[in-house]
């Protein structure tokens, strides 16, 4: 059997000794009481980044990785999306499994957006709006509009010809 197999199913027999965990929730709890532990309890914490973290034999585990393998028995090849945006729901409906490339279709609003719409920038001029669109690892120059409405629908546009998430560009 593939080493990364017996490693897999090794941590789901660890996790599924001391945890249950509810899909629709998306919580690991305490089923196994050791040390301060208590049974019931909400097991993990969320890190600095917003995601919810196990401790599994001493070392920290993602908690909607940890949900993915409870549920599907294996890891998947790339990574794990969170459908709504919100890293620590980690009920199983909102998982998705994704390259990069998918992953990134469905990423907040930037912080430092000056327009509130992703791929839309101000030209320095003030009086027109540059549009782009990432596709397959390329930047994509979609024009300069004068109108800002028809930047925006451009841009919308563009993301649904791309295959975009249609939660991509949100601003929380």
């Amino acid at each position: 059997m593939d080493p990364k197999v017996v490693k897999e199913l090794e941590l789901l027999k660890q996790v599924k000794e001391f945890m249950m965990y509810n899909a629709d929730t998306g919580a690991f709890t305490w089923i196994k009481q050791t040390g301060s532990i208590q049974v019931g309890y909400i097991a993990g914490n969320v890190n600095y980044t917003g995601y919810r973290r196990l401790v599994i034999d001493g070392k920290y585990h993602l908690a909607h990785r940890i949900a993915w393998l409870y549920t599907y028995g294996t890891f998947p090849e790339s990574q794990i999306d969170h459908i709504n945006g919100i890293r620590d729901d980690n009920r199983i409906d909102n998982l998705r499994a994704v390259n990069n490339s998918e992953n990134s279709k469905n990423s907040k609003l930037r912080n430092d957006s000056t327009t509130g719409i992703t791929g839309l920038s101000e030209r320095r001029n003030g009086k027109s709006w540059r549009v782009y669109v990432q596709a397959d690892g390329k930047l994509i120059g979609l024009g300069t509009h004068s109108d800002f409405f028809e930047a925006c629908c451009i841009r919308k546009s563009a993301e649904l010809e791309y295959n975009y998430h249609p939660n991509h560009g949100r601003a929380t």
